[in-house]
């Protein structure tokens, strides 16, 4: 069974919907096919827009022989046509030329004549000042070469061919799981079905390369404990299939002492929430530049064992959130004390980003970086691993499988959704603001607490 468009999918729809928006504003007097009406009804406005319209068409669907392709913008070029396809990038991706190659395909069967073919993506090098430039937001590149040349290694005859009987078949042909498939494709669970039996599979494995995995299904090892001994595994691998069998955990005591004993008391649990939008939503930023909005501090003095202080900050949406964080968290770091974060890569390179906008807290940021420690290292490094990791060393992971505790009672319970919650708040897309607020407050909270949470187990590890 196909699954529904999971949220993060739908929110990059959208994206691209808004994306394609401002593309047209590249061009002049365009006819726009309204897409809200009956598919035979679009068809039909199409066809008449092709047929009468001297301007640039948007979202026209060519049909031609039991097949049906969408195109971005057809520009009428005398009795030929040049066709534009917009994309959400910043870069050119693998699947945009067979997509653009199959519109002309089409294109050409309904008897258009396609003279050139465009790729219209974001320029990551545009920086908004003020109203949004579209042809400053915008870069296209001609690629007839790269849609003539796919034409020649592929024969296209064949593959729409081979669709049109697999659309036929009364039944979904069955495939064999392999290096074709992806996390997001709507079939993963039907296909998967005899993997997901398994507690802990081969795919799970940390850092599996997935050719290898493939091949050791096709072989029929599925399971942990079906893994010959003679199979090559990487020294974490062999960790992760020792607690999977044995259900306990690995600590290795003398690299967590070492982790510990590093931290310089007042201890700092950072956290950041941020989003990225394709239309820079504030000056002085690009396309999918990643913006903070919000985080979560919680400070513990001189004990772990004592309650800790917590600090929070949520963008009001007025000014700079980059000027704003970074003027918060001088107030609040001090000048001595280790900065812990999960991954602190993350947190270090929103800030030095900030600072890139806002070059006078430099100094102040030479200091700060050299206090940060990653809590993300010890279980990358498998220092500890407990078997319901499941060979992810995620937080989201991590902290029900060694502490019991999780988000499954909070309203938000992952970064994206809260990305996608806050940007519903910008786009004035929500009813109740302030329960949002609210929910995003205990959402980051959640992930420095959970942080501290950690920590204290791991210590309790150590003595055991």
């Amino acid at each position: 069974m196909f699954t529904a468009p999971d949220p993060s999918t739908e929110q990059r729809m959208l994206e691209g919907k808004v994306v394609e928006e401002y593309a047209r504003k590249l061009f002049p007097s365009i006819t726009l096919i309204d897409h809200s009406q009956p598919l035979d009804e679009v068809i039909t406005q199409s066809n008449d827009a092709l047929n009468y319209s001297s301007s640039p068409i948007c979202n026209a669907l060519l049909s031609a022989n039991d097949l049906i392709a969408e195109t971005d913008i057809l520009v009428p070029v005398e009795d030929e046509y040049d066709l534009y396809e917009v994309k959400a990038s910043t870069k050119e991706k693998p699947e945009h030329i067979p997509d653009i190659a199959f519109q002309k395909y089409v294109a050409v069967v309904r008897g258009l004549r396609i003279r050139k073919c465009h790729l219209i993506l974001l320029n990551n090098k545009y920086v908004r000042k003020g109203e949004i430039n579209p042809k400053q937001l915008f870069k296209i590149s001609d690629v007839c070469e790269g849609v003539s040349n796919y034409g020649e290694l592929n024969d296209i005859n064949a593959q729409v061919e081979n669709a049109l009987l697999i659309c036929n078949q009364a039944q979904c042909p069955e495939i064999e799981i392999g290096l074709q498939c992806t996390d997001d494709c709507p079939l993963r669970n039907t296909c998967w079905r005899e993997v997901n039996k398994f507690k802990h599979n081969i795919f799970d494995l940390y850092r599996m390369p997935t050719k290898r995995a493939v091949g050791w299904y096709k072989q029929g090892i599925i399971g942990v404990e079906e893994i010959p001994k003679d199979y090559p595994l990487t020294k974490l691998q062999k960790i992760q299939v020792k607690t999977e069998k044995t259900g306990e955990t690995y600590v290795d005591k003398k690299a967590i002492n070492e982790f510990i004993n590093r931290l310089k008391y007042p201890l700092y649990f950072l956290d950041f929430e941020t989003f990225s939008s394709p239309i820079p939503l504030i000056d002085g930023s690009s396309p999918y530049q990643t913006i903070p909005f919000q985080f979560s501090l919680h400070v513990i003095e001189k004990d772990l064992a004592e309650d800790p202080k917590h600090y929070s900050w949520i963008w009001d949406a007025e000014g700079d959130p980059r000027l704003e964080l970074l003027e918060r968290l001088q107030s609040l770091l001090g000048n001595k004390g280790s900065i812990l974060a999960y991954h602190s890569p993350f947190e270090m390179m929103i800030l030095k980003q900030a600072v890139k906008a806002f070059p006078k807290y430099q100094k102040w940021l030479g200091k700060i970086l050299e206090r940060f420690v990653d809590l993300l290292q010890p279980f990358r490094a498998f220092s500890i691993y407990h078997p319901a990791q499941k060979g992810s060393c995620s937080l989201k992971d991590v902290l029900p499988a060694l502490t019991g505790k999780d988000y499954s009672a909070l309203e938000i319970q992952d970064g994206g959704q809260a990305s996608r919650a806050f940007m519903g708040i910008l786009n004035g897309e929500v009813d109740d603001k302030q329960a949002i607020l609210a929910n995003l407050e205990i959402y980051c909270g959640q992930d420095t607490m959970a942080m501290i949470e950690i920590l204290r187990k791991m210590k309790t590890l150590t003595t055991l």
